[in-house]
């Protein structure tokens, strides 16, 4: 997977993603004008790579801000721009929503790299059992956009308070009626089970 740093251009778009739309007192879905814009700053125009580096790691294009994923994408292809840039063509990449609002694999930028660009193997440990879809994939795309916005996330944890509650609220029908989940300020899932019982606990996502 390819990793881009969409520090200077994400937050006007981040902004865009949260505004509510007319009738709403908040937003519950990415607005689609603001996915339009959010795939443009994130797809290009980055330093050529070449035709061997697009091989090994042209599968996934990965949006970053402060250090946190913002965003997953399906390379589908890609072309040679101003004679030394590189363009993706992509499409939303459900299957990678438990990276959305993670740290981004091999830690902050580091000097040399290249107009924040990356290239890393796209971790085994992905293939799940679980099937993400496209709206779910939106509504992490917002919720990290709220978070980062906010303030109140950091590049040094799992995923944000935010995303920790959706994600209990999307598993609230596989949980027993008589076992409470709750969110903490910092984040921390708090899970009270009745004395003798006994509960399955699976990660939210792999680490990387």
């Amino acid at each position: 997977m390819i990793i881009v740093n969409t520090a200077q251009t994400y937050p006007p778009v981040a902004r865009q993603i949260v505004t509510p739309q007319p009738g709403q007192s908040k937003p519950v879905t990415a607005d689609e004008n603001a996915l339009m814009l959010l795939a443009d700053i994130t797809r290009g125009d980055w330093p050529s790579l070449s035709d061997r580096l697009l091989e090994e790691a042209g599968d996934y294009l990965l949006g970053t801000c402060e250090g946190l994923v913002t965003v997953t994408y399906r390379i589908i292809g890609h072309e040679r721009v101003d004679g030394n840039k590189l363009r993706f063509a992509v499409e939303p990449a459900p299957e990678l929503v438990p990276l959305i609002g993670q740290p981004q694999p091999l830690g902050p930028w580091k000097r040399g790299e290249a107009r924040g660009t990356r290239r890393v193997d796209t971790p085994e440990s992905l293939a799940s059992t679980v099937m993400y879809d496209v709206p779910t994939w939106k509504r992490y795309v917002l919720g990290v956009a709220q978070d980062l916005l906010s303030g109140s996330v950091s590049a040094q944890g799992p995923l944000t308070a935010h995303l920790r509650q959706q994600w209990i609220e999307e598993q609230a029908a596989s949980i027993p009626q008589n076992v409470h989940i709750s969110v903490r300020p910092d984040g921390t899932i708090v899970i009270d089970v009745p004395a003798g019982q006994d509960v399955l606990v699976r990660a939210i996502a792999a680490d990387l």
